[in-house]
């Protein structure tokens, strides 16, 4: 899953693997869209399984900026198949 081993994990470790800010993290805990996980007097505290659950969850999310989640382009902005190159507007 490329996460260090630990016993438990913080919302600084959650992030980068989300690829989303900290604050958007919390925004989707306010709204319901994640379920709460434990929390200490620092913040949420999340076991393997917790991480292992909000990523299956945010790989649903429609228009989702994580970068295992696939996002389809529209055709105008593909490259040409045979060079690469985007083309000009």
């Amino acid at each position: 899953m490329g996460i260090p081993e630990k016993n438990r994990y913080r919302t600084g470790d959650l992030c980068p693997l989300l690829g989303i800010h900290a604050d958007t993290l919390r925004w989707r805990f306010t709204t319901g869209k994640y379920p709460e996980v434990a929390r200490d007097g620092k913040g949420r505290i999340f076991a393997l399984a917790d991480i292992e659950r909000i990523i299956a969850i945010t790989k649903n999310f429609p228009n989702s900026r994580n970068p295992k989640h696939e996002v389809s382009l529209p055709k105008a902005t593909k490259p040409y198949p045979s060079t690469g190159r985007m083309p000009s507007s």
